[in-house]
């Protein structure tokens, strides 16, 4: 998501799923019988945050990408400041 690629998350697959909803899908899972109550949140946190990450990049992706390479340490401070002052 970082790069300048066309990413169309509303595409649906043969089931007529979006990449969301696949995701929205994954965090309704119930615990297993093998998984502690920690590895079970830790799963259910991870999927939340997908889902909020890919809602994020289909409303704003611009700012997404920016905030994902600031938190990825992509960016250093010359480019940080350009961007800063380009995208706001």
């Amino acid at each position: 998501m970082s790069e300048r690629v066309v990413i169309d998350l509303s595409k649906e697959n043969k089931y007529r799923t979006t990449p969301i909803d696949i995701a929205r899908e994954g965090g309704e899972i119930e615990q297993q019988n093998w998984q502690s109550d920690q590895e079970f949140q830790k799963k259910k946190r991870d999927h939340e945050e997908i889902v909020e990450l890919l809602e994020s990049f289909e409303n704003e992706p611009n700012e997404t990408r920016f905030k994902l390479k600031i938190q990825l340490g992509l960016i250093g401070k010359i480019t940080f400041l350009f961007l800063y002052f380009y995208y706001y």
